[in-house]
């Protein structure tokens, strides 16, 4: 077998692994997992900033302090690639596997808001084949 043959595989064989492992997580976090929408229009209502973070690659995040019921993940990546990129996010509340936000694929610039319930101390895995941008929200009145 040719080296660069080997390799293709090689790659293949990872970004396999990582669609299993993702589609596990997935699994795993919902059953557990509430649906979230936004608070209503109606209700003055302002978003500040916790956290934001950003990177290159699979990273895990500081902890952080959410007060709110209702918090936000906006965020952004690139692919390090021509061909579409995996954005993954886990949050972890007080040192727990909590929701899976963020499981998709990302394309040249991919953006978008992911909502979270529950208050507590959070970190957040990201696992991601390119740069990313976290900026985790929560709503005061």
């Amino acid at each position: 077998m040719k080296p660069r043959t080997r390799a293709g595989l090689g790659v293949a064989a990872l970004a396999c692994l990582v669609v299993v492992i993702g589609f596990i997580a997935y699994r795993q976090g919902t059953s557990a997992r509430r649906q979230t929408s936004a608070p209503s229009a109606s209700i003055p209502f302002e978003w500040k900033t916790i956290r934001r973070f950003s990177g290159r690659g699979p990273q895990t995040t500081e902890t952080f302090r959410v007060d709110q019921d209702v918090w936000r993940i906006r965020w952004s990546a690139t692919s390090d690639s021509d061909m579409n990129g995996f954005m993954q996010v886990s949050a972890y509340r007080n040192g727990r596997f909590a929701e899976l936000p963020i499981n998709m694929q990302i394309g040249a610039a991919t953006s978008a808001v992911s909502y979270l319930s529950g208050s507590g101390d959070y970190y957040l895995m990201c696992n991601c084949f390119g740069t990313w941008t976290l900026i985790a929200e929560q709503g005061s009145k």
